[in-house]
């Protein structure tokens, strides 16, 4: 048998006997190979979603003045530098608190420099210190969580320049003219003027690529001398034979500009860059007043170069978190502070910075053990958050800072080092034990640079070269590369991280055990088994199974709705396997008004009645006396509640003449008493037509009679309407209506206003 048992004894038993085996020397079954191990995962740099870190800012009144200036000045600086790469090496969400509440106001993006000094320099400090409230809404941000999806971004495939020297011919006129007294002078050139100004001849220069691959994105740069700069010229470029794209046209602009750097060119993306991409130049004439004027020398092209870039798009799991709150006070409520932090851990960790000397930098230290990025000498603080003040002078972890260069740095010391966090995947999950629970040193993980290169150890292994931490030290869920490694991973000198969990596993395969809590039908004794770096006491098949099998007698049903649902109890069949001996149950029905669900469908009392289902108020769905009855509220519809079949009568109607009560004052056809009450919504206009009161439109000569001009005066010939008819049912007043005049096969009113009245 196969199936994995992880029962919540088995796990803890499996550390425990971990735990011993390497008390008596035994070395534990460790291995980076084979299905039992995590896999070995590749963090390429380049294509992994940068971490998302959530900025929470302390804006309470005490940091008005100078250390507002401090703060914004330090997180501009840290966002700013953070966010020139693309990807970002980190992107960040941001938020503030005051007063008695914490805010978000951004999650993590890419670029957020702008959006978060935007939003500091609009608001100033005010109020008091919620820090409690503050970090949870950090771990309540979607940055913390994780769930921040980022945007995909460019990436160069490719830099390819030439220096190529290229005269450039002025433009040129005809039929030249002097105007003016000392034109022949030469520095009176200016007075040159033409009927016609033609632009010089092209100018060609080529780069060849070999290189194939798409690319998404294409950059221009070019290099030219000349008085006009830039604006004296039409530059075009093309791929292969294809057609030309202009970059520029010449145009009257500012002087002086001689090279553009990394535009964007539209009209190539998304094809090859292989082939060969030719520029050409040549110089314009610029419209300086009421004539074309010849003006400049010829130019030079000294220089040109193409960019392309690929798009990629990152990948979106497991991304890395973290939490950083600057603080320059004691929180508004300090023991909920210390929970929050502590909920805060199981989630990313959280970093803390005292700003100033009105903070209390040994509380912080507090906090940060609480939020995994600290420790504390007697115990974990989040083992009872209650008596946080026995860890006083205990602990370590906060960063302090009393200026401005001093929080830049504590702020980059963090964000350097969440940048280079990379979360460790343990299959089964969880996180990998501590080292006294089976995990000597940490050399059971594994953490290698550029494709397995050279491997790194954790910072308290005896092996070297040490290269990692983990990012929260207590949670074991994310490794953290040093400074110098770090630096590897940030000047692009590392792009690969690899990281694997070796199979933890350490009692003896195919020992006795037993099986405990099985929520199968499952033999109680068992195997030990490895799978994925994990204990597991699988239980024993078959004949191999000499004691009575447990799951039996459990109640359970045979998988149907409604009365067709039967119930029996779990039996062991025999493979061993845990089936229902319940009986078929019954066939489905009619469904009923009976508070059972009769055809079985997983809906009580979903009667059909048949389209509309006409009803009358005294005598239920008798059709005699609905057929007989006249008045309308004396009908009505259908309906089932609480397993008794119920009539909802039909609400009262302005009176027309169909031979019903149709206002339910117990008289036929009595217009103008019916009408007088109804005057807001029937009336004759005018010039004596009838109409609905406004906003209904007013009725059409077919109908103009409905009401015979709200007088007593009406006959029905040849009986009345049928009231129990879907439409005579409707509490629609134009519906009503229509359907009175449409009453006969022939689709003539069965009902007339008496004689004389008509016009």
């Amino acid at each position: 048998m196969s199936k994995l048992i992880f029962s919540k004894h088995v796990l803890p038993t499996a550390l425990i006997a971990t735990a011993l085996l390497l008390s008596n020397s035994a070395q534990a079954n460790w291995t980076f190979d084979g299905e039992q191990c995590s896999p070995l995962t590749q963090h390429e740099v380049q294509q992994k979603m940068p971490p998302a870190v959530m900025l929470m800012v302390d804006r309470s009144g005490s940091m008005l003045g100078t250390k507002w200036t401090i703060a914004k000045s330090a997180v501009d600086t840290v966002t700013k530098n953070m966010t020139q790469s693309e990807p970002d090496q980190l992107e960040f969400g941001f938020g503030m608190y005051a007063g008695s509440v914490g805010t978000i106001y951004h999650e993590a993006a890419p670029n957020a420099n702008s959006r978060i000094m935007n939003t500091m320099n609009g608001l100033s400090p005010s109020g008091g210190t919620p820090t409690a409230e503050a970090i949870q809404k950090m771990y309540q941000s979607a940055t913390v969580k994780g769930t921040v999806v980022s945007q995909p971004y460019y990436q160069s495939i490719g830099y390819f320049p030439r220096s190529h020297f290229i005269s450039i011919p002025d433009s040129y006129g005809t039929n030249e003219r002097l105007e003016g007294i000392g034109c022949g002078l030469l520095w009176l050139q200016s007075c040159y003027v033409y009927d016609q100004i033609l632009p010089g001849e092209w100018k060609t220069s080529t780069i060849n690529i070999t290189q194939s691959k798409t690319f998404h994105r294409l950059k221009f740069d070019v290099s030219v001398t000349n008085a006009r700069g830039l604006y004296d010229y039409d530059i075009e470029l093309r791929h292969n034979s294809g057609p030309w794209v202009r970059l520029l046209t010449a145009q009257h602009s500012p002087d002086n500009v001689s090279s553009w750097s990394q535009k964007d060119v539209a009209g190539f993306n998304g094809q090859n860059m292989q082939g060969t991409w030719t520029l050409r130049i040549r110089d314009n004439a610029i419209n300086r007043g009421s004539r074309d004027r010849i003006v400049d020398s010829s130019g030079n092209l000294n220089s040109w170069a193409l960019r392309f870039e690929e798009k990629i798009n990152v990948d979106t799991s497991n991304r890395a978190t973290a939490g950083i709150l600057i603080t320059d006070g004691y929180p508004n409520h300090a023991q909920n502070a210390v929970t929050q932090a502590c909920l805060h851990r199981n989630i990313a960790p959280l970093y803390m910075v005292g700003l100033g000397t009105g903070t209390d930098t040994d509380f912080n230290n507090i906090l940060a053990a609480a939020g995994g990025t600290g420790s504390c000498t007697n115990g974990d603080v989040c083992a009872n958050p209650s008596n946080y003040s026995q860890f006083r002078n205990k602990c370590t972890g906060s960063y302090q800072a009393d200026n401005s260069a001093a929080l830049t740095a504590a702020l980059t010391s963090i964000t350097s080092a969440i940048s280079c966090t990379y979360p460790l995947s343990v299959l089964g999950g969880g996180e990998v034990p501590p080292s006294n629970a089976g995990c000597k040193d940490y050399d059971c993980v594994y953490v290698s640079l550029n494709g397995g290169v050279g491997r790194i150890y954790h910072e308290s292994s005896a092996k070297a070269p040490k290269g990692w931490t983990w990012a929260s030290q207590t949670e074991r869920k994310l490794v953290k590369l040093n400074d110098h490694y770090c630096g590897m991973v940030q000047n692009g000198t590392t792009r690969i991280i690899d990281t694997q969990v070796a199979c933890l596993c350490s009692q003896p395969f195919d020992a006795r055990c037993d099986v405990y809590d099985p929520d199968t039908c499952e033999c109680p004794v068992g195997r030990w088994a490895c799978h994925y770096g994990t204990d597991v006491c699988e239980p024993s098949t078959g004949s191999s199974c000499n004691v009575p099998r447990i799951g039996e007698g459990q109640t359970c049903s045979n998988g149907k709705l409604g009365i067709c649902e039967e119930f029996g109890q779990t039996v062991c069949d025999g493979s061993g396997r845990l089936t229902c001996n319940a009986g078929p149950g019954p066939a489905p029905r009619t469904e009923t008004c009976n508070g059972l669900d009769d055809n079985c469908n997983g809906i009580v009392d979903d009667v059909d009645w048949e389209g509309i289902a006409a009803c009358h108020v005294d005598f239920g769905r008798s059709k005699t006396a609905i057929q007989q009855e006249t008045n309308r509220c004396m009908v009505g519809h259908a309906s089932c509640v609480n397993g008794q079949e119920i009539c909802i009568p039909l609400s009262p109607m302005p009176e027309i003449c169909n031979g019903l009560d149709d206002d339910c004052d117990e008289q036929i056809d009595n217009l103008s008493g019916s009408h007088v009450r109804y005057n807001e919504d029937l009336r004759f206009t005018p010039d004596g037509d009838y109409e609905l009161a406004p906003p209904r439109p007013p009725l059409t000569d077919a109908y103009e009679g409905a009401a015979c001009f709200e007088r007593d005066a009406c006959s029905c010939l040849t009986g009345t309407a049928d009231i129990s008819s879907p439409e005579y049912m409707s509490d629609d007043y134009d519906t009503y209506l229509e359907t009175y005049w449409r009453t006969d096969s022939s689709g003539n009113p069965i009902c007339h206003c008496s004689s004389g009245l008509s016009r």
